[in-house]
């Protein structure tokens, strides 16, 4: 399942798994543009905001019954700033700030684990396996922007980088509970055919797609591992150190989980 997987980054990862034989669903708010690109790679489409949970709760929901389980969610919705944080303003007080990015980067991030969440273990009841013999990922789309100071971009900065910290903390316990692999991926600019058509950055400055699927695919084997964060720059694919707090996170849920046996074991 693919969330704003209509265009770009998202379309390509869907258009690679498809090429591989995976069943792939869409998900994206632009009807036409969904439908259009749902065809190219034989996937279905479900039309959905990812800030509103009535319709992305609908599409994962029609997913599942439509396939039967959910092995895969590519959280890779994402807006830029809509508007300049910094203009002047002669009104006193001044307009409040719009939003919306943090709404459809953010809030849409959580709204799209917690279902992930949900469905993942929805799929394991029904195949009837356990933990570790059903291996469910979960990959959201940060920026670079999360990791250097990009002073242009505030707040899509903040929003891309509480994606990776949302990712870091959820990551210990959606694996240590339900064998839910989560990572995210930190590409810099990406060359989108937007991008190739208007000359908006010169070759050495690009990522080209071709490394995002890498990374995307290198996280979704099964020894791919969790609680990973890996940037992607035009010179390569590197992984970002996960903060040792995350670290000692895991180690706490491991003793939480030996207490939790051995008392079970007194009963």
């Amino acid at each position: 399942m693919r969330l704003k997987a209509t265009r770009d980054t998202g379309h390509a990862v869907a258009a690679v798994l498809s090429d591989a034989n995976w069943v792939v669903s869409l998900v994206d708010s632009n009807e036409i543009q969904g439908q259009e690109a749902a065809a190219k790679i034989r996937a279905s489409f479900h039309r959905a905001d990812i800030r509103d949970w009535a319709s992305l709760s609908t599409a994962f929901d029609q997913t599942v019954h439509k396939h039967g389980r959910l092995d895969f969610v590519f959280a890779n919705a994402g807006v830029t700033d809509p508007r300049m944080f910094y203009d002047s303003h002669s009104s006193t007080p001044p307009p409040e700030p719009d939003f919306s990015l943090l709404d459809i980067n953010l809030k849409g991030t959580v709204n799209t684990a917690y279902l992930a969440q949900h469905y993942f273990r929805v799929t394991r009841q029904a195949l009837q396996q356990g933990v570790r013999d059903y291996d469910p990922s979960l990959i959201f789309t940060s920026s670079i922007a999360a990791l250097t100071a990009i002073p242009e971009v505030p707040i899509y900065s903040a929003a891309k980088s509480g994606i990776v910290a949302f990712a870091h903390a959820i990551a210990p316990p959606f694996f240590q509970k339900d064998g839910i692999r989560v990572s995210s991926i930190c590409p810099g600019r990406v060359m989108t055919p937007k991008r190739l058509l208007s000359g908006g950055a010169s070759q050495g400055q690009i990522v080209p797609m071709e490394m995002v699927c890498e990374a995307v695919l290198a996280l979704l084997k099964q020894d791919g591992g969790f609680d990973r964060c890996l940037k992607i720059l035009p010179d390569g694919i590197s992984d970002v150190e996960t903060p040792s707090l995350n670290n000692n996170k895991s180690q706490e849920l491991s003793r939480s989980e030996e207490r939790d046996k051995a008392h079970q074991g007194q009963n």
